[in-house]
């Protein structure tokens, strides 16, 4: 990337500090896109952030998130949740559901 994603990713968008070097962690890229994880010493929220650039234009889209930058870098190269997997984990729940209630609930 040409263009250093600290002049792009400038500032929070809640509370509008401004970020450091320290702040914005590269997490991955593919093709054209590269995401950032941005964190803010001020008022504690992170956001994840694409960026595209072109050869005409830099763009880049974010979105408020709970994540860590490691968690971030170690989510992005895992491998995608499937449909059989969210069936499972359903099936799972709503057979140990009692089971499951009673451990939270101390019992």
């Amino acid at each position: 990337m040409s263009i250093q994603p600290t002049r792009i990713l400038t500032q929070c968008p809640l509370c509008h500090t401004s970020y450091t070097e320290k702040d914005v962690h590269f997490v991955g890229d593919e093709g054209a896109w590269r995401m950032f994880h941005c964190s803010c010493d001020s008022c504690g929220r992170s956001m994840l952030a694409i960026v595209l650039e072109a050869s005409s234009f830099v763009s880049s889209v974010g979105v408020v998130t709970d994540l860590q930058a490691e968690d971030a870098i170690r989510f992005h190269g895992a491998s995608p949740i499937s449909s059989d997997d969210c069936i499972r984990v359903h099936e799972l729940l709503e057979s140990q559901s009692p089971a499951i209630c009673g451990h939270l609930m101390g019992g």
